[in-house]
């Protein structure tokens, strides 16, 4: 185990948990994947026509993309 915080052999220890380890398998999730390409599916509409239903709609998309993450962390 690594210090509270420090940098061990190239990886990052916080608190018994490996960041790298985690990061790599929670981003594996298809549900995951499905998710952000939805959001930058939507982001890249919203920037072709700044309307506000396509703001609007990244938002919503963006929001369930944040729980999502969450449910798998």
């Amino acid at each position: 185990m690594g210090v509270f915080g420090k940098q061990q052999q190239g990886k990052q220890y916080v608190r018994g948990f490996d960041l790298a380890l985690r990061h790599l398998t929670m981003w594996k999730s298809d549900n995951i994947k499905k998710n952000r390409q939805a959001k930058k599916r939507c982001y890249h509409t919203f920037l072709a026509d700044k309307s506000p239903t396509n703001w609007q709609g990244y938002r919503m998309v963006k929001s369930g993309t944040k729980k999502a993450v969450a449910y798998c962390t």
